[in-house]
């Protein structure tokens, strides 16, 4: 796996590495955290199935900044090691390894830093990604160990906007049906101020015109306020694919697109770090006709 392990990703993964970097500052650590597995995959798999609890798995590279953050700022964090050493079985992985590839090949691992929730069968259960503070990385654990009832619940037919509002804040991949009616039933001050409602946000709006990310462009400095430099993990799934499609099948109008929905992320990305980007995404364009 190289650096280059998902192409339309990288203009995202440098937006939100930018917006992360900046505000790092000199971590205090504490001297206890997350103590991750020792042994090989096949020994943390059995001990998963022996014990019934999930492998969390840290899948990182070297190169990755953020990763390094993750490290720095947060496994080593007491409540975190706290949390995940009781509830799962930590385990790192380097994706660039010579056992660390197929298991990210298998776990479909295309950005850095991923977290994986593994039962002792090897099954996914659960998958997140991305810098995150340590009160934010301890709730995607609560939404791991969650998941299996949650599903559960979901089959069954529920389709309530309490549950929904859970239920999306803790799942990546259910239907964008199901998350396109769910917004219908959410008012504009949920929009901005529901915490659930932010997280079901990053993790479902892809369609620019959608009522959902309109509302946002138009109240970025309240977004900026409410969730500071996490705001811009809104915009990352549009930003992707319309980078994905301006690239891939040369499209100039999308292109276009994209660059307009970079100039209206101000404050939150700040018109002079979108210009640059935009001015070298042209450039790259042009030389790819």
């Amino acid at each position: 796996m190289k650096k280059t392990v998902q192409h339309s990703l990288l203009l995202v993964i440098a937006l939100v590495a930018f917006s992360q970097l900046a505000t790092a500052k000199t971590p205090v650590e504490d001297k206890q955290g997350i103590q991750f597995f020792k042994g090989s995959w096949d020994e943390a798999l059995a001990k998963a199935k022996k014990t019934k609890k999930l492998l969390f798995i840290d899948a990182y590279a070297t190169w990755c900044g953020p990763c390094k953050m993750m490290d720095k700022q947060v496994f080593v964090k007491k409540n975190v090691g706290e949390y995940y050493n009781t509830n799962f079985i930590p385990v790192k992985i380097n994706v660039e390894s010579e056992t660390g590839r197929p298991i990210a090949s298998k776990y479909k691992v295309t950005a850095m830093p991923t977290y994986l929730f593994v039962d002792g069968e090897g099954k996914l259960v659960y998958k997140k990604l991305g810098y995150m503070k340590p009160a934010e990385f301890i709730e995607v654990g609560k939404s791991a160990l969650e998941i299996p009832a949650l599903h559960e619940k979901f089959a069954k037919g529920d389709r309530s906007k309490e549950f929904l509002n859970k239920y999306l804040a803790a799942v990546d991949n259910a239907e964008a049906s199901v998350a396109k009616n769910y917004f219908k039933k959410v008012t504009d001050k949920e929009l901005l101020y529901d915490k659930n409602v932010f997280k079901i946000m990053t993790s479902y709006t892809r369609d620019p015109e959608s009522r959902e990310f309109k509302y946002f462009l138009a109240h970025t400095q309240d977004f900026k306020d409410e969730y500071g430099d996490r705001a811009l993990n809104v915009a990352v799934g549009i930003l992707d694919n319309l980078y994905a499609q301006s690239f891939q099948q040369k499209d100039a109008k999308t292109l276009k697109q994209l660059f307009s929905v970079l100039r209206k992320l101000d404050p939150i990305m700040p018109k002079t770090k979108s210009e640059k980007i935009i001015e070298k995404l042209q450039k790259q364009f042009d030389k790819k006709k």
